[in-house]
Formats: structure tokens, sequence, C-alpha cells
């Protein structure tokens, strides 16, 4: 779900068919009852954008009227308006199977996207490309998947995170890798523990790696 400067009170959503919903929260307080709210009482619109379910949706500033960029589990990346249910570029996708995430930098005018494999890719708002960038640490590579990526607002600044807790940060500039953070692992298990055993063992052991499915971020607090 996000938001944007579509007129009056304006929520868009994307859901698991690849429909994206113009909600009009100006309706709310109209059709509030017990249980909470009817969204079918205040939905405006609702656009097939994608062939599989949404998974990231964000406003695109200083663009098109009524621009959002969205990915899917249907391996694309679309910029489109919602209320219109105009699709009105497709991006460069670099990924195999399925686009896990996306997130917008409006300062550089670009995109960064995750999937299922140990990179991220980034590529332009304003041009279609025929392939997009790809962030690959060659010093210090991800081992395991990605399970997002994150363009900070108003900075230079991509991180990315692995679901082995290795997090990176990234000039979005160059597209070059620029510090690399390490969650703790705790008691999981490293790669030359499972030397040896069964492929069910290693399964298990594998497994056990895995010590962060999501991360977002926050803003640092300003001080009073």
């Amino acid at each position: 779900v996000n938001a944007g400067p579509l007129g009056a009170m304006r929520l868009i959503g994307g859901d698991r068919e690849g429909y994206l919903h113009t909600l009009g929260l100006d309706k709310m307080r109209s059709n509030v009852n017990s249980i909470g709210v009817n969204v079918k009482h205040i939905t405006l619109s609702r656009r097939p954008i994608h062939t599989d379910s949404i998974t990231s949706l964000h406003f695109v500033e200083h663009s098109a009227k009524n621009s959002f960029l969205s990915s899917s589990l249907d391996n694309t990346i679309r910029l489109s308006d919602p209320e219109l249910g105009v699709v009105t570029m497709d991006l460069a996708v670099g990924h195999e199977d399925y686009v896990r995430q996306v997130s917008v930098s409006n300062l550089h005018r670009i995109y960064v996207a995750c999937g299922g494999e140990t990179f991220a890719t980034a590529g332009s708002l304003d041009h279609k490309q025929r392939t997009p960038f790809f962030l690959k640490d060659v010093r210090l590579p991800h081992v395991h998947n990605l399970v997002g990526v994150h363009a900070v607002p108003n900075t230079h600044q991509i991180i990315t995170a692995d679901s082995g807790g290795t997090m990176k940060l990234w000039d979005a500039r160059q597209f070059q890798c620029v510090s690399t953070f390490q969650l703790p692992r705790g008691e999981n298990v490293n790669a030359a523990s499972i030397v040896g055993k069964s492929a069910a063992m290693k399964a298990r052991s594998l497994g056990s790696m895995n010590v962060m499915n999501s991360f977002v971020y926050m803003n640092p607090r300003k001080s009073f």
C-alpha cells in the first residue's frame, strides 16, 4: 500500500491478482461500522496492472501525474497510472523468476530491485533500458538470497540485505558497495560445520542459517 497526490485523500493498494486499487479515504467516515470499513465501499477503481501478486508499490515523485512503480511475482516492474489503469513503461528486469521488492530513489531517478537471487538490480525511471545494472560486490558478495532492498530517501545510499544476516551499503552514483555489516548469528551453523553431513542434515543446517527474512529503514530521529 502507498499514497501519492491523487487529489483528495487517495490510497493505492495492490492485490494478489495483480490489480491496483484506488481507495477514497474521504469516504471512510461515512462507511464505518462496528467491525471497520468494507473496502468495497471506498474503492474508486480496480485496474489490472500485473498478472500475479503485487509485491511492492511506490509513488514516483516529479514524474507524470499519478505515476506509481510496482513489482510482481509475474517478474515485471512497471510504471503505471492506477486510476486510468494504464501501464506507461515496462522497466528492465534482471531476475529469473519473480521480483520480491522494488524501491525508488527520486533523487537519482532510479529504481532498485531484488528477486530470489544473491544480487540486486537497478535502472532508470526516465527511459527503458534493455538490461539493468547489477549490484554485485565481487570482493565480498552476498552468499544468501536477498530479502530486501531500499533506496534511502534524499541520499546516495542503497541498502541490501540477505537471509543470512548480511547487509550492504551501496553508492547509488556508481553502484559500488561501500560497507558490509553482519547481524549476529547466535547459534547458527557455518558452512564448514556441514561438510560430510547427509543431504537432509545439510538442508536442516542451512535452513538454520537464515537469520533474517525482512528489514525496514527508519529515518533518524530529530532531536528536540
